[in-house]
């Protein structure tokens, strides 16, 4: 009698499995240890682009999460591109954070990092 061969497909209710739960949980996390917003749908829907928005006294930052559960990640010049148009648009700081996660998304030790446009840098640290 013929049966299907047995396949290797994961568990899709397993959170194991799930390809992008890391990055959603690091993303909500690390918004809310900005005191920042989180956009609606991750920053899938206009006009609401962008992953946060956090309002300080200092000014209001555009922010774009990415995270990993490898031990590298590759920065894409496009990331940086997209929250700079998106922060520009209007009128505030383009903010990328890369954190390293465990596969539940939480950060390992000395996992979460921001990066900022040079010269945003050098008005931070200006004396």
């Amino acid at each position: 009698m013929w049966s299907r061969p047995a396949t290797k497909r994961k568990n899709p209710f397993d959170i194991e499995c799930k390809q992008h739960t890391h990055g959603q949980k690091s993303e909500a996390r690390v918004v809310d240890s900005l005191d920042g917003k989180q956009m609606i749908g991750s920053g899938a829907f206009d006009p609401y682009k962008s992953d946060g928005i956090q309002v300080t006294a200092t000014g209001t930052y555009r922010i774009e999460c990415k995270a990993t559960a490898h031990k590298s990640m590759s920065i894409k010049y496009e990331w940086l591109i997209k929250i700079r148009n998106e922060a520009h648009s209007e009128g505030q700081t383009p903010i990328l954070t890369v954190s390293f996660v465990d596969r539940q998304g939480s950060p390992i030790p000395s996992g979460d990092w921001v990066m900022v446009p040079l010269h945003v840098w050098k008005e931070l640290t200006s004396g």
